[in-house]
């Protein structure tokens, strides 16, 4: 996760900074005014990146790869991803056979029942949607004495 959004917030915006540095040199050269447009540029990145779900394009990616290679890490995609990841995570476990979506169903539970009951200050959108795909694949996760561990094991 750190990577990818370090990648996508840092990559961009360096060569894009970069431009703006040479046109304001070739230009009559005004530090305020590259201050200004690097700093909108930040803005807007920063944005992008937290509005774009990039753990969802994670398991896509991780699901494509699953296609090719027959291999897939279902823990780091149930257990290590955070709540906005769980819609796209369901999805996939759903198109697998049945051993594999039951672990996912168990892990989810596990990891995840904390968003059916947040206090309404804790409110988010990826919460939201967790919540709403946990609901409809009628996921029942064991209470905390009763945990099953799968996020805490090696699983595959």
């Amino acid at each position: 996760e750190g990577t990818a959004t370090r990648c996508l917030f840092v990559c961009p915006r360096l060569p894009a900074s970069l431009i703006l540095l040479a046109h304001e040199l070739l230009r009559c050269p005004s530090a305020r005014r590259l201050l200004e447009r690097t700093s909108a540029l930040a803005v807007i990145a920063m944005a992008g990146v937290s509005i774009w779900n990039h753990e969802s394009w994670i398991v896509r990616q991780n699901v494509a790869r699953h296609a090719e290679t027959g291999k897939l890490d279902l823990r780091y995609l149930a257990c290590d991803l955070s709540a906005r990841a769980v819609p796209e995570v369901l999805q996939a476990a759903n198109r697998e056979h049945e051993g594999l979506r039951a672990r996912a169903h168990t892990a989810i539970g596990e990891r995840f029942m904390w968003v059916m009951d947040d206090a309404w200050y804790e409110w988010n959108a990826g919460r939201s949607r967790a919540r709403d795909a946990i609901g409809k694949a009628g996921i029942v996760g064991p209470g905390p004495d009763t945990a099953t561990g799968i996020c805490s094991r090696e699983w595959g």
